[in-house]
């Protein structure tokens, strides 16, 4: 193995490791409430998940009147009322159409870095049970769904008859919409990234979404080709003189969306196309993303994949290189 690749590996695996630690605390520490504390922060955090999965207008919850805010020290901390009552959705939020997802994690991010330990706690324990809730709560227990689930099959993405029908799920013997279950991964995952240690998400991730993924991936690559085919026709028309930048679209398994990867590959200017610029320019992103660790390790393999796909692009269809000045 390539010695920058074991690098990547030790980072990605400290990285983990560091979301388990975390994990492991936060969860202890809401261990460590008291039985009526647990039951206000999960009826809390019922609701607000609910809203956020429906994408409420405005939602509002409330942190308990009281909190321990270490294991180990059984004497709690009082709130202050003014931070009790959370109302999210102002009619400025409406107008700007933002998700309630992003501002209730905007309004738990404000309170964890108040200057009251308790306040800072009472958010902590809020956006633990939401995320709990999430997964446990409104995602089906595994042994309610069956694994082989419907997909997008390839002759749909092409545009020909498929004999499967996109965006459903099995779920005891019946069909339940996929994209509800999406919503609610994207939700768990954006609201606390360490919940992708949690076991229970894990396997709950591989037997909803089964087969899905892939064919996300096979969207992504389909899309990569219809690039490629364009790149080609664009080359041979001498519309790739005059400047290059590709977007290349990529399925991001941790928020579970298609991306774009932006990047250059031939400068503005009257600069003559060379097949060379793109294999080369590809080359140089795909370093870039084995060392991009905001992206998972089956991510970054996926978008590696359609650089190279870039990268050799005219490798089977020769492009002529042009000998002469552009005019």
């Amino acid at each position: 193995m390539h010695a920058s690749s074991i690098a990547i590996n030790r980072i990605a695996a400290q990285t983990e490791h560091r979301l388990s630690q975390k994990y492991r605390a936060i969860q202890a520490l809401f261990n460590a409430q008291p039985g009526p504390i647990r039951f206000f922060l999960d009826t809390q955090a019922q609701s607000l998940a609910e809203a956020v999965v429906r994408d409420a207008l405005k939602t509002s919850f409330l942190l308990p009147d009281w909190v321990v805010c270490q294991p180990g020290f059984d004497q709690p901390a009082l709130l202050p009322a003014r931070y009790r009552c959370q109302k999210l959705g102002s009619w400025k939020d409406r107008l700007s159409e933002t998700p309630l997802l992003t501002l209730v994690d905007r309004r738990l991010t404000v309170l964890e870095h108040v200057s009251h330990p308790a306040v800072v706690a009472g958010a902590v324990l809020i956006r633990y049970a939401t995320v709990s809730h999430l997964v446990q709560g409104l995602l089906p227990p595994i042994s309610s769904v069956a694994l082989s689930t419907t997909l997008v099959n390839r002759g749909a993405l092409t545009g020909q008859d498929g004999e499967q029908e996109p965006g459903f799920v099995l779920l005891e013997g019946s069909r339940a919409p996929i994209h509800r279950y999406v919503r609610i991964f994207q939700a768990a995952f954006r609201l606390a990234s360490y919940v992708a240690v949690d076991e229970d998400y894990r396997e709950k991730r591989h037997h909803i979404l089964g087969r899905w993924l892939d064919q996300c991936h096979a969207l992504a690559i389909y899309e990569t080709e219809q690039l490629i085919w364009t790149l080609r026709r664009r080359a041979e028309t001498q519309g790739l003189n005059r400047g290059l930048s590709l977007s290349l679209p990529y399925f991001d398994d941790q928020y579970l969306e298609v991306r774009l990867h932006d990047f250059p590959v031939i400068p503005g200017g009257r600069i003559p196309f060379d097949p060379a610029l793109i294999e080369a320019a590809a080359r140089e992103e795909q370093i870039k993303v084995s060392e991009d660790l905001q992206l998972s390790s089956a991510t970054r393999l996926h978008l590696i994949a359609e650089l190279r796909m870039i990268e050799k692009a005219f490798e089977d269809r020769p492009y002529p290189k042009i000998t002469e000045g552009i005019v």
